[in-house]
């Protein structure tokens, strides 16, 4: 089943992510993804279309349809008028949330590393070379899957369109969640390691950091309900923050060619933004055993050898 939206339509919203994720969802793809991936998805459409004003009873009837699920029409049959402002979003994300928390609790017999700093940290290159050298599985936390998860880290990542905070949290968190389900989990159910470049971090680090209007409380809680679901009971093992001065991260940000001949969303995102989300990092530091700082500015076989060595050294304690 397609969803009935015209694709001039699509097409001359550039600024609209709503109407190419709706056409998304519905299409072959979206309509594969798990039940409660799509629950996350439908609800971010929701909330995007309503904070636009462009919801329709065309449109959710339509997506009501394509979802084929009781529960997707019901998320989308309460949504409050002003849903940035209501506390009702939060019991409904709450509610949806329990449907992952009541489920079976894992039994991982692996480890799982992850990678985080600002951009330019070199945490991609290096989350690389560090699964080939402990013969791990690699993976990144936005898209890591492939497949659906490709292709809804492109819509994100889109920079023609913007998201409002809490429809960007609920799609970041639903992408998530196919990495977790796809290759996360299963590797770690058969005792091997993951090296991920990005986890639930960078969900701490880059979704408080701009609110756009939105009241820090319904932020702040809302990442705490989807933090505690999206991934219950897993934490990294170790998690490196890879730091470094930021006028160097910037430097390497400038120098290294763009694929796509333009900045994606978070890329173009200006230098206060990507110096506050360094500085949040550093804070992370000390919050947990789990976190080892490593000075990011040395070459880049000097970094590698300095994981290596921490990894290795934690992985003969434990």
């Amino acid at each position: 089943m397609s969803l009935a939206i015209d694709e001039q339509q699509i097409q001359s919203a550039d600024d609209d992510g709503s109407l190419a994720l709706a056409h998304w969802l519905a299409g072959p793809v979206g309509l594969q993804l798990d039940v409660l991936t799509r629950q996350y998805l439908v609800f971010a459409f929701a909330l995007e279309a309503a904070a636009r004003g462009s919801l329709s009873a065309f449109t959710l009837n339509q997506l009501s349809t394509a979802t084929q699920t009781a529960d997707c029409a019901r998320l989308l049959a309460w949504l409050p008028a002003q849903p940035h402002q209501s506390a009702d979003i939060l019991a409904l994300l709450s509610q949806l949330c329990q449907q992952i928390s009541s489920q079976e609790p894992q039994v991982l017999k692996g480890r799982l590393i992850s990678l985080e700093g600002g951009d330019g940290s070199g945490k991609t290159t290096l989350s690389r070379q560090l699964a080939a050298k402990l013969d791990a599985i690699a993976t990144r936390a936005l898209g890591g899957a492939g497949g659906a998860s490709a292709g809804l880290r492109a819509l994100i990542l889109r920079s023609e369109f913007y998201w409002h905070p809490l429809p960007e949290l609920l799609l970041t968190a639903a992408i998530y969640r196919e990495t977790l389900l796809h290759v996360i989990l299963p590797a770690l159910r058969e005792g091997k390691t993951v090296v991920t470049d990005r986890w639930l971090d960078t969900l701490s680090v880059y979704m408080r950091n701009d609110t756009a209007g939105v009241p820090p409380s319904i932020i702040e809680q809302a990442y705490d309900i989807l933090v505690a679901d999206v991934a219950p009971r897993l934490r990294p093992d170790m998690t490196f923050l890879l730091d470094l001065p930021y006028d160097v991260a910037l430097a390497r940000r400038t120098s290294r060619p763009v694929e796509t001949g333009k900045l994606d969303r978070n890329e173009a995102k200006g230098d206060a933004f990507h110096m506050s989300v360094f500085g949040a990092y550093r804070a992370l530091a000390g919050t947990a055993p789990r976190f080892v700082l490593v000075d990011a500015s040395q070459s880049e076989s000097d970094v590698l050898t300095r994981l290596l060595q921490f990894s290795r050294q934690d992985m003969d304690q434990s």
